[in-house]
C-alpha cells in the first residue's frame, strides 16, 4: 500500500522537480545555499529510487523523467563561491560541502570515496574541521552568559565536527600522521569528551531542552 502510494504521488508530479523539490529548473539559480543543501538530499533521495527500481519491481514508465538530476545540483553547488571560516554564510555553505561528500558516497555506504573525485570538496572540509576544533579550544574557558554561549561557533560544534570527520574518515586515508590525521584524531577524541552519561552529545553553550 505504502509504495503503491508513492508510486502514485511520484507520477502525478509529471517530473516537476517544483513540485518535489521545491524549485524549477529556472529558479534553481535562486535558491538559498541552505535551499540547495534540501535540493540535494531530496533530489538524491529521488534519483536514486528511480535508477535502483525501488518503487518499481523492474524501471518505472519511460514516460516518466524528472527535468533535472543530482548533476545538475552539484554544478549549481560549484559554481558558488566557497564561503571560508568565519565568514557570514559559512554555516550554510559548510553544511552543503557534507552532503555533497555524502551524496557522492551514497551516504558512505555503497560507494567508495576518493579524494581525487573532487580535491577542492575535501580541502575545504579539512580547513573547516581545523576551523571548529580551534573554535572549541579558544572558547573552552571564555566566562559568558548562556545566552551569548549559545550564539558561539562552538555551540554547533558537535555536529559540525562529527560531519566533517565522517566524511574525511570515509576517503580511507591513514590518520596516523599528518595535519588531517591529527585533525580527525582531535576531533573524535574532542566529540568523546562531549559525550554525557546519557550516551547524548552537546556542544559546549548549546540549549538543551528539559
Amino acid at each position: 500500500w505504502l509504495l503503491e502510494k508513492c508510486r502514485e504521488e511520484l507520477l502525478a508530479t509529471n517530473g516537476s522537480m517544483e513540485v518535489l523539490v521545491g524549485f524549477s529548473p529556472a529558479k534553481l539559480s535562486e535558491a538559498h545555499l541552505s535551499d540547495l543543501c534540501d535540493i540535494l538530499t531530496q533530489t538524491w533521495t529521488i534519483e536514486r529510487c528511480l535508477v535502483c527500481s525501488l518503487l518499481w519491481e523492474t524501471a518505472p514508465p519511460q514516460s516518466f523523467n524528472l527535468e533535472y538530476g543530482v548533476a545538475r545540483v552539484f554544478s549549481e553547488i560549484r559554481n558558488r563561491p566557497l564561503v571560508e571560516p568565519p565568514l557570514v554564510g559559512f554555516f550554510d555553505c559548510f553544511y552543503v560541502m557534507t552532503h555533497v561528500a555524502y551524496v557522492m558516497t551514497a551516504f558512505n555506504g555503497h560507494l567508495p570515496g576518493y579524494r581525487s573525485d573532487c580535491p577542492w570538496l575535501f580541502s575545504y572540509l579539512e580547513r573547516s574541521l581545523t576551523f571548529w576544533l580551534r573554535e572549541v579550544k579558544d572558547t573552552k574557558n571564555l566566562t559568558v552568559s548562556p545566552a551569548v554561549a549559545s550564539k558561539l561557533w562552538s555551540a554547533d560544534a558537535v555536529d559540525a565536527v562529527a560531519e566533517a570527520a565522517d566524511c574525511l574518515l570515509a576517503l580511507g586515508e591513514p590518520v596516523d600522521n599528518g595535519p588531517t590525521g591529527e585533525a580527525i584524531r582531535g576531533g573524535i577524541a574532542w566529540l568523546l569528551d562531549c559525550q554525557q552519561e546519557s550516551g547524548l552529545f552537546f556542544s559546549p553553550g548549546q540549549i538543551i531542552d528539559p
